[in-house]
């Protein structure tokens, strides 16, 4: 009793107030993309016109569970223990899907430097997947720090974004960008408890990354199974 009361004291000290939420933009389409082909301007280094068609008749999976590659892009300098949190966690997190056959991680020496939506559907299709989730960790976002007005208090807040791509199609399904925020007691951070606080709000973060594909992947799974 008196381990578990030592427990609440930390958790209370160590997260006074935490906020979680989303752009709430993710959604698949399911209604009909129709395009006019004649009032479309074909640039030569853009679309051609089958690819055009193409892309606009995707449609969200069909048949569940999917095949799943994963692909997580660094924009500048963040470090290696933060980078596992993220990407262990998400791994973890999407296991839980019943939606999710098979999730494989394209390993970074074989993605491209400037990575296309060509090389990203190769990826995806090269390694037998249905979708392709980019998982955006950008240094100037991953975590920040601020102190706030109030006295003794410091504010960590988080942004990852992520998309999903058809491999078949290379069509963006929906993309979405998380944000969370916690606010600490100064002296946790004075006694070099700053690191632990900011695994934290990452560990948040895959636990809303996760449970956001889920979710997407259940209605699509649900839709499909009122067409039958």
């Amino acid at each position: 009793m008196f381990k578990l009361f030592l427990s609440l004291v930390f958790v209370m000290i160590l997260g006074s107030c935490a906020s979680n939420r989303s752009s709430e933009t993710a959604s698949f389409k399911y209604k009909p993309y129709n395009i006019d082909m004649q009032n479309i301007a074909l640039n030569p280094n853009g679309l051609s016109a089958e690819q055009i068609k193409v892309i606009s008749a995707t449609k969200p999976p069909k048949d569940f569970p999917v095949d799943v590659a994963i692909i997580f892009i660094s924009n500048g300098y963040i470090a290696s223990d933060l980078k596992e949190e993220l990407q262990y966690g998400v791994i973890e997190e999407l296991k839980k899907s019943n939606e999710i056959e098979r999730i494989t991680i394209i390993p970074n020496f074989i993605v491209p430097r400037n990575l296309s939506f060509a090389s990203i559907q190769e990826l995806g299709i090269r390694s037998l997947s249905e979708i392709v989730i980019i998982f955006n960790m950008d240094s100037n976002s991953i975590y920040q720090q601020f102190n706030l007005f109030s006295a003794d208090k410091i504010k960590i807040t988080s942004k990852i974004d992520y998309m999903i791509i058809d491999s078949q199609t290379s069509a963006i399904l929906t993309t979405e960008k998380l944000y969370s925020e916690k606010i600490y007691d100064e002296k946790i951070f004075k006694q070099n408890e700053n690191r632990k606080a900011i695994k934290n709000i990452i560990s948040d973060q895959t636990k809303i990354l996760g449970n956001s594909i889920n979710i997407l992947f259940q209605k699509a799974d649900n839709m499909t199974g009122e067409k039958k």
